[in-house]
């Protein structure tokens, strides 16, 4: 086992979980490639990819940066943690928006509204 560790370079608990990471990931895509979406899904996953990488991640990079500078201003030189009351609140929202917006802007199905149009 110490071998095996030493080899692989993390502890084996690292290996474990990976495999059942990749285990759901292969879950999904046979799920995805059943339900007939393989197309739509890979083009929702790029779209995800590009808008994430190129647009939202230097938006909320940039925020923190200056969210940063401010504080430091602001805030005692010790005290490291006081733009983190505005990065947990922020993430919690931006997630909720993510889960939620279609009933949020009124897109989602009637269905999954709960209304019965």
């Amino acid at each position: 086992m110490k071998r095996l560790a030493s080899v692989y370079g993390a502890p084996l608990w690292h290996l474990l979980v990976l495999v059942a990471c990749f285990v759901v990931a292969g879950y999904v895509a046979t799920r995805v490639v059943a339900a007939g979406i393989l197309l739509g899904f890979a083009v929702w996953f790029a779209g995800a990819i590009i808008l994430h990488d190129l647009v939202l991640l230097p938006l909320y990079s940039g925020a923190d940066v200056v969210t940063q500078a401010l504080t430091r201003r602001v805030a005692r030189p010790r005290r490291t943690g006081v733009v983190n009351y505005l990065r947990v609140p922020a993430m919690l929202s931006g997630l909720l928006l993510l889960v939620w917006f279609p009933l949020i802007l009124r897109g989602a199905d009637a269905t999954i509204a709960g209304r019965s149009d």
